[in-house]
């Protein structure tokens, strides 16, 4: 029974929808648990989401590019990662090993996916 909503929350996380849902989700934790960062990088929330959006934008692409393909289940589970992170695994980071997985390299494209980076 548990798996159900996991399994709904997929269906909803598109290649297209799912950086607009967790960008959200990040900057929301974010602003709640460390707002003195928050406001030192973003003047709000429209402008935290619009930076997840541009910089998730390029990282996708890139591992498109390299051939690795989406993954909406494990979209899902980093949404629920990071809704559920507290406050420690937000600053941390700690969160973001739940996304990992969004994309899945075979072995020749990993290498090619290695190039790709994050600018959070």
């Amino acid at each position: 029974m548990r798996l159900l909503p996991l399994l709904l929350l997929a269906a909803c996380y598109t290649q297209d929808a799912y950086v607009d849902t967790i960008g959200a989700d990040y900057c929301a934790r974010l602003r709640t648990c460390d707002r003195a960062e928050f406001d030192g990088l973003y003047t709000n929330v429209k402008d935290c989401k619009a930076e997840w959006r541009d910089v998730w934008d390029s990282y996708d692409t890139c591992l498109i590019e390299a051939g690795c393909t989406f993954d909406p289940k494990e979209a899902a589970a980093c949404g629920a990662a990071i809704r559920k992170a507290d406050c420690t695994e937000v600053s941390d980071g700690a969160w973001a090993e739940a996304c990992l997985d969004i994309y899945a390299c075979d072995a020749p494209d990993l290498l090619e996916a290695a190039f790709c980076s994050i600018g959070f």
